[in-house]
């Protein structure tokens, strides 16, 4: 399944045609899991893989205990991040870099309402599209994470020799912007579709 995304995606540029058939493999359950079933592997602490493995989850607090996050527990926080500069402690960067996963939040500085999220997700849109060519948006939609309503795109870098996927998501959050991301290889999109969404579900806010 890995390579047939693979394969197709290198194949296909268009933008319009990647949308469609993202939507129309999601009616074929590609994923190896649902949102629901990821959700309930993340509230047990333990998802169990095709492979017999097992992927474990542990909670961390962020943001002076302000919020909850749940994680597998193969991902390491990047502390470099926060040193050294009073704005950067409002940026956290978490990793599995055996897995290529990155998961990375960035409480700005920016003063927005519920109301500003979606138009100012589209300025980010369209600004990362015109820095990063070979970045393609193929999906937008708005998700439910515990009565916090997140604004999403879905992001494909056709890059060599690994393209890859990304996940960000804008809200409102104490009255200041909110951004964050999940980025994974795109060969990896079966397991991190369903899971990176299902995460960002279960933050505690």
């Amino acid at each position: 399944m890995a390579e047939w995304w693979d394969e197709f995606f290198l194949d296909q540029r268009n933008n319009q045609l990647i949308h469609r058939e993202i939507a129309e493999a999601a009616d074929e359950e590609w994923m190896l899991f649902s949102e629901e079933e990821c959700l309930e592997g993340i509230s047990k602490g333990i998802l169990q893989l095709k492979d017999d493995r097992n992927m474990l989850f542990k909670p961390s607090q962020v943001f002076n205990n302000q919020m909850t996050i749940y994680m597998p527990n193969s991902f390491f926080e990047e502390i470099n991040l926060r040193e050294g500069n009073a704005k950067k402690g409002n940026r956290r960067l978490f990793q599995d870099n055996e897995a290529g996963v990155t998961f990375g939040l960035d409480w700005m500085d920016h003063e927005m309402n519920s109301e500003q999220v979606e138009d100012f997700l589209r300025m980010i849109s369209l600004q990362a599209a015109q820095l990063r060519p070979e970045m393609k948006i193929v999906n937008e939609v708005a998700i439910e994470s515990n009565e916090q309503i997140l604004a999403c795109y879905e992001g494909l870098f056709l890059v060599e020799p690994t393209p890859y996927y990304q996940v960000v998501f804008l809200t409102s959050w104490h009255g200041k912007a909110l951004l964050g991301s999940y980025q994974y290889k795109l060969e990896d999109a079966p397991l991190w579709y369903p899971l990176s969404y299902a995460l960002l579900r279960s933050i505690r806010w």
